[in-house]
């Protein structure tokens, strides 16, 4: 999962640099746990590649993922979206050792508001099924969340 992941990644970015002339076509963000990169390769299509983190309970966890949107046009100002994401996620707990890797996979519906033609806020929820194995066990779990996010974007070019 890794390995293509990180082919995901290098495709999206070089699409990037080869498209990199075209105004308000890549933003960088913050969301609500990390950072984001964005690119709109078409009016209503846009990629992001994504890196979030938190912890809880004395867990931390991590993902490194890929979205995939499709903007609904309503307007200059506001904009609603539809979305999947891929993700691979990682589990560690220190005090007891435990580690766990596997993938994330979720739908997401938002809405995003141009404050200005290079700022935007946003805000999405949707379902996600985790898929974790345990490093330390082998055995796998499975379990079905409700993610919300918010982010800043700063189109850049």
């Amino acid at each position: 999962m890794q390995s293509s992941f990180a082919i995901g990644l290098v495709l999206l970015l070089l699409s990037v640099a080869a498209h990199c002339a075209e105004r308000e076509s890549i933003s960088l963000g913050i969301n609500s746990l990390g950072g984001q990169m964005r690119y709109l390769f078409a009016p209503a299509w846009a990629a992001e590649a994504r890196y979030t983190t938190g912890s809880a309970a004395q867990v931390r966890a991590h993902t490194f993922g890929l979205r995939g949107y499709r903007l609904f046009k309503t307007g200059k100002i506001i904009k609603p979206y539809l979305g999947a994401e891929v993700a691979y996620a990682t589990a560690s707990q220190r005090s007891t050792g435990y580690q766990a890797r596997g993938q994330a996979v979720g739908c997401i519906g938002g809405i995003e508001y141009r404050m200005s033609k290079r700022l935007s806020i946003g805000l999405d929820i949707g379902p996600y099924v985790l898929m974790l194995r345990s490093g330390n066990t082998g055995r796998s779990d499975t379990s079905l969340n409700f993610v919300g996010n918010c982010q800043v974007n700063i189109y850049v070019f």
